[in-house]
């Protein structure tokens, strides 16, 4: 995996866990500082709400680990 790339696959598994945990875009971006734009570009496609792919990869990484993180 390409930590410069955001993949297809990257996007699908971010939208399956917000879906998991009942968060709309809007809220998902509230949460994590980020437009509801770039929540959107990061699911379906695009990259006009980043400056770069490379810190849209970044972006949408930290979400993935985030999502992914055993709640306590």
């Amino acid at each position: 995996m390409n930590k410069e790339i955001w993949t297809e696959e990257d996007a699908f598994l971010l939208k399956q866990l917000r879906e998991a945990m009942g968060l709309d875009t809007v809220a998902l971006a509230i949460q994590n500082a980020l437009s509801n734009a770039q929540i959107q570009q990061l699911e379906n496609g695009g990259h006009t709400s980043f400056y770069s792919p490379a810190i849209k990869a970044q972006a949408g990484r930290r979400l993935l680990q985030k999502l992914q993180a055993p709640k306590s």
